[in-house]
């Protein structure tokens, strides 16, 4: 088995592992994917995934331990 190293990516690790994608993703998984009931993002950051949700019609909500602009926490 081969080992990869630790530092195989490329890019540099962001503090607290906070990696943003945009809302059009997630969009596109509730698309493909049915979500049923409530909702919840516990990593909400900035809402990307918040308002794709909401964009697909997911009753959604989210909280973050950290204010990263979203307003819930």
């Amino acid at each position: 088995m081969n080992k990869i190293a630790k530092a195989a990516h490329s890019w540099d690790r962001e503090p607290d592992n906070w990696y943003v994608e945009p809302s059009w993703v997630t969009k596109r998984l509730c698309e493909v994917e049915a979500f049923s009931g409530r909702t919840a993002d516990p990593c909400a950051g900035m809402g990307n995934t918040i308002k794709g949700a909401s964009e697909a019609g997911v009753t959604i909500e989210g909280h973050d331990l950290r204010d990263r602009g979203y307003g819930l926490l």
